[in-house]
């Protein structure tokens, strides 16, 4: 069996193993496991799913060495809705007709 190495990003959902290592590699004092180029994480775990002795497993230190990344520039503001249509201009109200002129006193 073996113990696997995960890491989690921002943008992955779950967990995912980026090296595994089996229980018989493992002595007592340090011992080194080199991830893929270009892993990139926010959180790393350790995932042992069986023990090793009959008390589980001991981790006693734990380091990870790794280039610090530049986080990705900004995504551009959204660009603002567009205005609404203007509404249809409504028709001026219709002339009043003209009244006739008065008729002439004769």
């Amino acid at each position: 069996s073996s113990y696997k190495i995960q890491v989690r990003s921002s943008d992955v959902f779950g967990w995912q193993t980026v090296a595994e290592e089996p229980y018989e590699r493992v002595t007592s004092g340090w011992m080194e496991t080199v991830l893929p180029d270009g892993t990139q994480a926010e959180s790393i775990r350790i995932f042992a799913p069986m023990r090793r002795t009959p008390y589980g497993i001991s981790l006693y230190s734990v380091r990870v060495c790794g280039l610090q990344v530049e986080p990705p520039p900004p995504s551009p503001p959204p660009s603002p809705p567009s205005p609404p249509p203007s509404p249809p201009r409504a028709r001026p109200p219709p002339s009043p007709m003209p009244l006739p002129p008065p008729p002439h006193p004769s």
